[in-house]
């Protein structure tokens, strides 16, 4: 019997098996799973289709794993770092505040203007005084 989408079964294996959370299966008769992109996660188990299945890391974070199922896998950017752009792959991806902005906790998608009379150099996670 073929195993529907969603599903697999191993080579002589009669019995369907749901791909599990992180992998998803488009086609019948599959004898694997196909693991979720770099860049977000796949939740849900028996997915059929990656585009049903996948969540994409937030913007501040980013993930260079294939095949996680939790928002758990994605990585914050670090203090004193950015990233504007959800579904990141990398880690490149976190850019440095700019002079005169911060970062003061990890996972932000935009640095924060440091308040009028302080400042901040390039990276930074806290602004100072003048």
């Amino acid at each position: 019997e073929a195993c529907p989408p969603g599903f697999y079964s191993e080579e002589g294996d009669s019995a369907c098996s749901p791909c599990p959370a992180g992998s998803y299966s488009a086609a019948l008769r599959s004898t694997n799973c196909t693991a979720c992109a770099k860049g977000g996660y796949c939740a849900s188990e028996g997915a059929i289709s990656a585009a049903m299945a996948f969540t994409q890391c937030p913007a501040g974070t980013y993930n260079p794993d294939r095949g996680s199922k939790s928002s758990d896998d994605c990585r914050a950017c670090p203090a004193g770092k950015a990233n504007p752009v959800p579904g990141s792959a990398s880690a490149d991806v976190c850019k440095p505040c700019l002079p005169g902005s911060f970062a003061a906790e990890a996972g932000k998608a935009a640095c924060d203007l440091c308040p009028a009379g302080k400042y901040a150099g390039p990276g930074a996670a806290a602004c100072a005084n003048m």
